[in-house]
């Protein structure tokens, strides 16, 4: 578990779902992956389906060593 991971577990506790590392549906045309997702609980923690927009309170994407690929490389994709 990451630092972040545990800080949103102690501090939100079960009033939300986190989601490490899931797709988040966004639209039609985009369903990235973030490292960390804040959303609304689902009966079924989401097992039928991902996440959309809709249901997302956050997003966190931890871009250390990735920031100049993710940037460059999938800007473009």
């Amino acid at each position: 578990m990451t630092p972040i991971e545990r800080l949103l577990r102690q501090r939100l506790g079960d009033k939300v779902l986190l989601r490490i590392q899931l797709p988040v549906q966004l639209d039609d045309y985009s369903e990235p992956e973030p490292d960390i997702s804040v959303v609304k609980l689902n009966p079924l923690d989401y097992e039928d389906h991902h996440s959309n927009a809709s249901q997302v309170f956050l997003l966190i994407e931890i871009a250390d060593s990735s920031l100049k690929y993710d940037r460059e490389v999938k800007a473009i994709a």
